[in-house]
């Protein structure tokens, strides 16, 4: 007989969003990997490993379902199950959907162990592998920035001079964090490619685009006021994936990437994509994996069959029943009237919120008050 969660977790797939069936999923899988428990109840080890085996399973099971409806959705499932043999086709159906995301899919799956290394030897390998810093001196590097790339450098007091350490990828943000605050350091053919953002600065945010060379673009603007009105309306990896669709629907070279980066601030560069894979893969840089989500599509079929059930009813009714025939003309003249003015709401309402947002939170805030 099946366990109660995994006849929750398949009804949840076949009558929710997909994303509900992956946070549950995602939150089963680390309750038992990491306490051993379901639901607050501690479970012996071999029914541990049982329920494993079966999520997997079932995991397995639904990513065709989840391929079709969200291929998104479907990797994270993939990455959570760790179902290693199914992500050659959920990426590509994920790249059919979205073409510009097949280079940073290959980025994000080439992530190796942290490599340790001294400055001297990062920044050799980084221009070699990038471009990027090219003409400088580790002398004059260090000179510029040294005071901002603890634990790589220290000054020595008493001795007067640089004291030079290893440390690994992890910590290259710290590197990037400082060239980000030179101007020179931070530019390459008259473009910046390494910016560091505060969360909260949302005039700042409109230095992305220019950092792949985008003209002016309707959406990306529209998206961005979004952004400066309210800094929770939009994530900054919606506005990574707006600006890197756009730069491969116009053939750039360039795309932005995130740099794993702490407090609230954000830390991005801008590189051709084999570069930024030559990088990862040599482990001198860290980009932070992500995958946009993308919007559910509607199951229909479920809509039909319940609008066909009812249909079947009604007109089973008028045959039958004579003396309800004036109301079920009533409703089939009247319902389809009611739905076409409750879609019609709708649509403003959404219109409304996206062009004028300031207004529209102004009067939700008097309803609720």
């Amino acid at each position: 007989m099946a366990h109660p969660i995994l006849r929750r977790l398949r009804v949840t797939l076949y009558t929710r969003a997909p994303e509900v069936f992956a946070s549950e999923l995602s939150e089963r899988f680390q309750q038992l990997r990491s306490a051993g428990m379901v639901d607050g109840r501690v479970l012996p080890a071999g029914e541990v490993r049982a329920l494993l085996d079966a999520l997997t399973s079932l995991a397995s099971e639904a990513i065709p379902s989840l391929t079709r409806r969200n291929p998104s959705v479907a990797l994270d499932v993939v990455e959570v199950a760790e179902l290693t043999s199914l992500r050659a086709g959920v990426e590509q159906a994920l790249v059919a959907r979205a073409p510009h995301l097949g280079p940073l899919l290959e980025i994000f799956g080439a992530r190796p162990a942290a490599r340790q290394y001294r400055l001297s030897t990062w920044l050799t390998d980084f221009v070699a592998a990038t471009g990027r810093l090219r003409g400088i001196s580790l002398d004059d590097f260090v000179d510029t920035v040294g005071e901002d790339l603890e634990p790589w450098v220290n000054y020595d007091i008493r001795k007067e001079r640089w004291r030079f350490y290893e440390s690994g990828s992890e910590q290259v943000w710290r590197v990037l964090s400082a060239i980000s605050d030179d101007y020179d350091l931070a530019r390459h053919e008259g473009k910046c490619w390494v910016l560091s953002l505060e969360c909260l600065d949302a005039a700042s945010w409109d230095e992305l685009p220019k950092m792949l060379g985008l003209p002016k673009d309707a959406r990306l603007d529209a998206a961005f006021r979004a952004r400066g009105e309210s800094v929770d309306e939009m994530l900054a990896h919606d506005l990574v994936d707006l600006c890197n669709a756009r730069a491969h629907a116009l053939g750039c070279e360039l795309r932005l990437f995130h740099v794993e980066n702490d407090g609230g601030h954000y830390l991005f560069v801008a590189l051709p994509p084999l570069a930024c894979k030559s990088a990862v893969e040599r482990g001198l840089l860290e980009v932070t994996p992500h995958v946009p989500p993308m919007l559910t599509r509607p199951r229909w079929s479920l809509w039909l069959a319940g609008v066909a059930l009812l249909a079947g009813v009604l007109a089973l009714a008028y045959a039958l029943y004579p003396a309800a025939r004036t109301s079920i003309e009533a409703v089939g003249l009247l319902g389809p009237l009611f739905l076409a003015i409750n879609l019609g709401n709708q649509w403003i309402r959404r219109t409304f919120a996206t062009r004028f947002p300031a207004v529209a939170r102004a009067l939700q805030s008097l309803r609720e008050g």
